[in-house]
């Protein structure tokens, strides 16, 4: 069911407890928007508006995504398991949304439900 928008209760339960910023998922979740928000104003790439420059892959099977816009590359894995991709030479892990996701010399390897933020962008 849909909450009623225009219900006093609706406007209470959906607005944000600001003294939760800094406690556990709250701090966590609030660290990882900064951080996308740092890689989103930092990235030439990624603010050329050009959307010529952006190709997506998927698979609807396996449940991943990859985007690459420019120098930067946002590989999802969805999928009910650990998902391989290969890795463009000279990029590197800008952003990662699990500690155990693995970058080596020319492959990434995401657990389920990941993302990862590739760059060959300079720092």
């Amino acid at each position: 069911m849909i909450p009623d928008p225009e219900d006093p209760e609706t406007f209470q339960r959906s607005k944000l407890n600001w003294d939760e910023v800094g406690d556990g998922k709250h701090a966590e979740m609030l660290a990882w928007y900064t951080k996308l928000i740092h890689i989103r104003r930092g990235s030439p790439s990624l603010n050329d508006g050009d959307t010529n420059h952006i190709k997506v892959r998927c698979d609807a099977e396996e449940r991943w995504l990859v985007i690459n816009r420019g120098l930067v590359e946002v590989i999802a894995n969805l999928g009910p398991k650990a998902a391989e991709f290969d890795v463009p030479n000279g990029y590197r892990i800008v952003a990662q949304s699990h500690p155990e996701v693995e970058l080596s010399d020319s492959t990434i390897t995401l657990p389920k439900d990941t993302l990862a933020i590739l760059s060959s962008e300079e720092e």
